[in-house]
């Protein structure tokens, strides 16, 4: 589902899903357009409970289903004004979050930190902001909590009315876009790469953009991720060093 260029858009695109023996999530990547540009700073990966997305039951532990759903202050556990300042205590609260509305019957569908005593995941139908994760890692609680903090001072500057009274507002403007319904694993080596293709420098001399590039590779895990896994199976790859090496050597003829 592409962004409409209008407004505050926060384009969740789901990737896959994640594995570590009992425990399973959804895994995904987050950017932050207003108006149709990027925002620097607030772009990461999203964590949610498994599919398939499910708006027509309450209370059924599932992800919500792809589309587009307004963003609205939130008070209770997590609140979108006066959370906790505490940084000694993980968890404590209250948590910074914001909520998403137009997913009824179902509610409290939250963008808040991932937190103890499941840092694997936190949640039951929301997102959980993070940086980049293989299938066995974690969550980091402060990162976590300060990727939502910086969402929630975005859409401060971008809708401040919203922020006069500590009661549930909607963000006029400010819409979450979820993109995508996967079943299939992430494969973690592909992960890894993208990580790395991110803070390599970009030669000049690409004939596509570094951001394109991924966009792309993104495009193939996601939609044939179990079929390159399978290809590539057994096999060895040394894509950096071959590059590398492909540089060095000189020319043959023939």
């Amino acid at each position: 589902m592409p962004i409409t260029n209008k407004g505050w858009e926060l384009h969740v695109k789901r990737l896959g899903v994640q594995k570590k023996g009992s425990l399973k999530r959804t895994y995904g990547d987050y950017q932050v357009y207003i108006d149709g540009k990027a925002e620097g700073g607030l772009s990461g990966h999203m964590c949610e409970t498994i599919g398939p997305g499910d708006n027509k039951k309450k209370n059924n532990g599932k992800r919500i289903q792809q589309g587009t759903y307004p963003l609205w202050t939130q008070f209770g556990r997590y609140r979108t004004i006066g959370y906790s300042k505490d940084l000694a205590t993980p968890g404590a609260s209250h948590m910074p979050g914001l909520v998403l509305h137009g997913a009824e019957p179902r509610d409290g569908i939250l963008i808040h930190p991932g937190h103890p005593p499941s840092l694997y995941l936190s949640s039951i139908g929301c997102f959980n902001p993070t940086n980049p994760l293989s299938s066995d890692d974690v969550m980091n609680i402060w990162d976590s909590r300060a990727r939502v903090i910086a969402l929630i001072e975005s859409l401060k500057g971008f809708f401040p009315n919203a922020f006069v009274h500590e009661t549930s507002t909607h963000i006029k403007g400010a819409t979450v876009i979820v993109d995508g319904e996967p079943k299939d694993a992430v494969p973690d080596a592909m992960l890894k790469e993208f990580a790395s293709a991110n803070v390599m420098a970009t030669p000049a001399s690409l004939p596509v953009s570094k951001k394109g590039a991924k966009q792309c590779a993104e495009w193939m895990v996601k939609n044939f991720g179990a079929e390159l896994t399978q290809a590539v199976k057994g096999k060895p790859m040394r894509s950096n060093t071959c590059a590398r090496s492909s540089a060095r050597r000189p020319p043959t003829n023939g």
